[in-house]
C-alpha cells in the first residue's frame, strides 16, 4: 500500500475507493496492520509537533469510525488479537473464561465472557499500540497493563488500567467508556485522553486532549469534568484535585517516543523522568527552583541518558538511585 494514499486517509482527504482499498488492505494480515500503525505513528508525531493544517479531530474520528465498522464485521478473523512482538519486549495476551461482574453491567446475566489481558514489561520503553473491539485506539506505556473483555456488552464499555496508556476513544453515546485506575474511574464518550496511575505511585493523572471527560472517585462521586488542555491531579492521599492548564500536546507526545515539556520546573522535569523510567532520581535543585525548562528527551534512549542532558544544561549532578 503506498504511504501517500495512507496519509491522505489519516488526513480524511482519501476518496471512498481509497479508503475501502485501505481497510481491505490493514485486514489481510497481521503485518499490514503493524505496517499501518508505524505510518500512523509517524503521522500523527507530525501532526502533535508541526501542529500541521490537517483537521486532526476529523481525521481521527474518521479513522476509529472505519475502524469500528472492521471489527465489528470480521470477529470470525480475529482481525486485532494478534500482536506484533518485538524482541526484547515482554509482551502477553491472556485469554481467560471468567466471569465479568467488573467488565459488564448486567447482574442477570448468567454467563461467561472472554478477558483479554495486554501487558507491557518491556526493558526498552516502547510503547504498545492496538485496537480494542470497538476500535478505540490504545497506546500502552511500559510497566503497565490493561485489562478488557474480548467484545463490549451491556450498557457501558469498562476497561482496568494499571500503569500509563493514551486513548483514542470510538465515539458511542449510548455506550460510554470507562477507565477505571485505582481509586479513580474516566468516563467518555468519544475523545483522546492519557492515564497515569500506579498503586506505588500517590497521584493518579489525567491529561484530556480532546472531546471531554468526567473524572469520577470509586464511589461513583464527581470529581471533576476536564475540557481540552486540562490535566487532572488526584492525590490518593488527601483525597483532593488539582486542574492544571497545559500543552496537551506535549505531555502526550510520549506515544510517540518523544518526551516534550515545555516552561516547566526542574521538579516537574524530574517527576516527569522518575515517572517515564520508574526510577528514583537524587539531584541538588536548591538553587533551580525558581527557574523555568524547556526540555524534551527520547523515551528509548534511557533514563540515564536523560539524565546526562539535564545534568549538561543545569551544570548540576543528577544521578538514578538505586
Amino acid at each position: 500500500m503506498d504511504e501517500t494514499t495512507i496519509y491522505r486517509y489519516l488526513s480524511g482527504l482519501a476518496t471512498d475507493n481509497e479508503q475501502k482499498a485501505i481497510l481491505e488492505w490493514i485486514k489481510t494480515s497481521p503485518e499490514n496492520q503493524a505496517a499501518f500503525f508505524d505510518i500512523k505513528a509517524v503521522w500523527n508525531s507530525k501532526h502533535v509537533l508541526n501542529k500541521t493544517e490537517y483537521n486532526t479531530d476529523y481525521s481521527l474520528k474518521l479513522l476509529n469510525q472505519r475502524i469500528n465498522k472492521i471489527a465489528s464485521s470480521t470477529k470470525e478473523k480475529k482481525l486485532f488479537t494478534i500482536l506484533k512482538y518485538s524482541t526484547g519486549v515482554a509482551a502477553a495476551i491472556l485469554l481467560l473464561a471468567v466471569s465479568l461482574p467488573f467488565l459488564i453491567k448486567n447482574p442477570s446475566a448468567k454467563r461467561t465472557s472472554l478477558v483479554r489481558v495486554y501487558t507491557n514489561h518491556s526493558n526498552d520503553n516502547s510503547i504498545k499500540t492496538f485496537f480494542l473491539a470497538d476500535g478505540t485506539v490504545v497506546w500502552l506505556g511500559s510497566n503497565s497493563t490493561l485489562t478488557c473483555p474480548t467484545t463490549f456488552e451491556g450498557s457501558t464499555r469498562e476497561v482496568h488500567l494499571t500503569g500509563e496508556a493514551f486513548f483514542e476513544v470510538t465515539k458511542d453515546p449510548d455506550h460510554p467508556f470507562i477507565v477505571k485506575a485505582g481509586e479513580n474511574e474516566i468516563k467518555v464518550l468519544g475523545t483522546s485522553f492519557s492515564v497515569f496511575s500506579r498503586e506505588e505511585d500517590n497521584t493518579f493523572e489525567t491529561i484530556l486532549m480532546n472531546g471531554s471527560i468526567q473524572l469520577d472517585n470509586r464511589d461513583g462521586e464527581k470529581l471533576a469534568i476536564l475540557r481540552p488542555g486540562q490535566q487532572a491531579l488526584y492525590s490518593k492521599t488527601n483525597k483532593s484535585v488539582e486542574i492544571n492548564e497545559v500543552d496537551a500536546n506535549a505531555l502526550t507526545s510520549w506515544r510517540f517516543g518523544l518526551i516534550s515539556l515545555t516552561n516547566v520546573s526542574i521538579s516537574e522535569i524530574l517527576r516527569c523522568i522518575e515517572k517515564t523510567y520508574n526510577v528514583n532520581i537524587k539531584m541538588d535543585i536548591r538553587f533551580l527552583e525558581n527557574r523555568i525548562y524547556n526540555f524534551s528527551f527520547k523515551r528509548s534512549k534511557g533514563a540515564q541518558e536523560a539524565l546526562d542532558q539535564l545534568s549538561y544544561i543545569t551544570k548540576i549532578k543528577a544521578e538514578i538511585l538505586p
